[in-house]
């Protein structure tokens, strides 16, 4: 039982430091950690599709979508319909 408890206390330290780590960023930028890895995506893409910009991050396409509408309302993006 005792590596079940240290698996358990080492994946909370993990988490607790993605947290404070988020936190961090959100105080510094302004943005999430989703929005900067989005924001990062799209500098490196160019202007990719919100199903390629979820597969890059990792995320659900329900999840992408809000991401970007938060963006889009903070002015940093601009959604705009494909052509094809």
């Amino acid at each position: 039982m005792k590596d079940y408890d240290d698996i358990l206390i080492s994946l909370r330290r993990i988490m607790r430091a993605a947290d404070l780590h988020s936190q961090r960023l959100m105080k510094d930028s302004g943005l999430t950690a989703p929005q900067l890895l989005v924001m990062q995506a799209i500098e490196k893409e160019g202007n990719p599709p919100t199903s390629a910009l979820a597969r890059h991050i990792a995320v659900s396409q329900a999840t992408m979508t809000r991401i970007v509408d938060r963006l889009e309302l903070a002015g940093l993006v601009r959604r705009e319909k494909s052509q094809t």
